[in-house]
């Protein structure tokens, strides 16, 4: 997990969200159009892999797809397990 002192980047620009974790970057890449947000990729430093980094890069991902009302596609197969975790965690 991410402590206060790690904080996830957004980089519109790059369409990535990005973490560093003593200085290695675990991010998200994904395509966004007008109506879709499509998470492409979920990459984790090995050196942090199991320690809940991919969840809270897609839980910022997947925040900012529903704040602009976007369709969340999860090509990432990640994402696909997490996506479907979380609804039915809501359920």
């Amino acid at each position: 997990m991410t402590n206060s002192s790690e904080i996830i980047l957004h980089d519109i620009e790059l369409s990535i969200f990005v973490v560093t974790h003593d200085g290695q970057q675990s991010y998200l890449r994904y395509v966004e159009t007008k109506n879709t947000f499509d998470i492409l990729s979920t990459q984790v430093a090995s050196a942090h892999r199991g320690r809940g980094v991919a969840a809270e890069l897609n839980e910022s991902a997947i925040k900012y797809a529903e704040s602009k009302n976007l369709q969340v596609i999860a090509t990432c197969s990640y994402t696909a397990t997490y996506v479907q975790r979380r609804k039915n965690s809501k359920s």
